[in-house]
């Protein structure tokens, strides 16, 4: 499945994602492209709502893919909450990680 990017509401006040070093850690994932350019569009929108993002490129057997993803958490709890948190300010997130 391909994300494409969607206009996002733009939150009054962001909240920016904590970067916490951890063995496998849970992240927030913002979509996947198979389009760079896409990709670094979403990477900049989030950017300026205040979120520290990155994007990692992955091969796979469709393909390479574009994942933009932000924050590192040692528990599922912390990364689901700050999820919740930026989609009642309309950001599409998923997590993703730990260890799965």
């Amino acid at each position: 499945m391909v994300a494409t990017p969607s206009p996002a509401s733009v939150p009054e006040e962001p909240v920016p994602t904590p970067a916490v070093a951890a063995s496998d850690p849970y992240q927030l994932q913002f979509g996947s492209f198979s389009n760079e350019a896409n990709a670094r569009e979403r990477a900049e929108q989030l950017a300026a709502q205040g979120q520290e993002v990155h994007i990692d490129e992955i091969q796979t057997e469709q393909g390479v893919f574009y994942r933009v993803r932000g924050g590192v958490f040692n528990a599922e709890a912390e990364a689901r909450n700050q999820a919740e948190h930026l989609r009642g300010l309309g950001v599409e997130v998923y997590v993703v990680g730990g260890g799965r």
